[in-house]
């Protein structure tokens, strides 16, 4: 009965797309998994910058935690999150690091904050925020796509305050738009398709109803399901707001209209980082980021690049074993 209904609307809903005006929510307070206060660090802030609240998890070592040395943060790409993004790898490099490890949401995305303002640029503010206000004057930072693009910028920034950079799957010029309209396509369907995911469904089922609406609008960008019911993947995408109905973790609309012109979110990097920086990309990916060492180098003379031949674009997902060995190997070489 379900599948019938499912089908039938999906089917008018693509023929007759109903215009609704979106809803912005307005910057929203959360609940971390440890209250901060603030601490004082020389300002890196321009005057303008508006922080909003951010939400992290903290993963402790299994053994003793050596406050000594400087704790990793794990940052996100564009429309995921902290839960999603690394996963059990984060408690896997803290234990084995044994240092502290916090994941996490940037803005406008998961349980941070929403608001109108958004950009790349802003990630580094914010990411500089948070290292004050939990009181991390240095960090190792693991950054995937547009967090590997935060992490260069504020390597760049405040070199001071990087201890080691890993790069997955970012350039450090501006993202060609032909690239970021390829990660757009999808989110654009989401949107359209978020204001009419039908009421009481749980995640599971909101799942194969929008999986199915994005086939009926442009299959293209549905894998074959492989005995999958659902092949997009999205319940990590998924939560119910206080309503109880299924939305997106991320403020997509301001996502899409900011990114749809990628000049208005990326301004050029300045700068030089001479610490120790390791670039990890997969041969398989759309961003070949092979091409563009040169580039990298300007900035990051000390890169080591780390190609994953049977990745693409998430090789943290693809490769996670060869991955955690990587970044696990680096950051206890450079504890020397």
């Amino acid at each position: 009965m379900y599948g019938n209904f499912c089908g039938r609307f999906i089917e008018g809903l693509a023929k007759n797309l109903i215009k609704v005006k979106p809803q912005l929510p307005q910057c929203s307070k959360i609940v971390t998994r440890r209250k901060h206060r603030s601490v004082v660090y020389p300002s890196s802030h321009s005057n303008r910058y508006k922080p909003v609240n951010f939400a992290y998890e903290l993963f402790l070592p299994a053994k003793a935690t050596n406050d000594e040395l400087p704790p990793i943060i794990f940052l996100h790409g564009m429309t995921t999150s902290k839960e999603w993004s690394f996963g059990d790898l984060s408690q896997t490099i803290a234990d084995r690091t044994k240092r502290k490890a916090y994941s996490l949401d940037a803005r406008n995305h998961g349980d941070s904050g929403w608001c109108e303002e958004f950009s790349f640029d802003l990630n580094v503010e914010d990411l500089l925020h948070f290292m004050d206000e939990v009181r991390i004057p240095k960090a190792v930072i693991v950054g995937h796509s547009m967090g590997a693009y935060t992490g260069y910028r504020a390597a760049a920034k405040a070199p001071e305050r990087i201890a080691t950079l890993f790069a997955e799957e970012m350039f450090v010029a501006k993202v060609p738009q032909a690239v970021t309209d390829i990660f757009l396509d999808l989110p654009k369907l989401w949107i359209e398709v978020e204001d009419f995911i039908p009421p009481g469904l749980e995640i599971e089922e909101a799942e194969h109803f929008i999986t199915e609406y994005v086939r009926s609008r442009n299959p293209s960008l549905v894998p074959p399901k492989n005995g999958r019911d659902d092949p997009l993947g999205l319940c990590h995408l998924l939560k119910k707001d206080p309503s109880g109905r299924v939305a997106f973790r991320a403020n997509l609309k301001v996502i899409q209209k900011n990114a749809s012109n990628i000049g208005s979110i990326m301004s050029e990097l300045k700068g030089v980082y001479e610490g120790p920086t390791y670039i990890i990309y997969g041969s398989k990916s759309p961003f070949e980021i092979h091409k563009h060492k040169e580039s990298i180098r300007k900035h990051f003379p000390k890169a080591v690049f780390l190609e994953f031949g049977r990745a693409g674009h998430f090789v943290h997902k693809k490769c996670p074993k060869e991955y955690t060995e990587k970044v696990v190997k680096y950051i206890l070489e450079n504890e020397k």
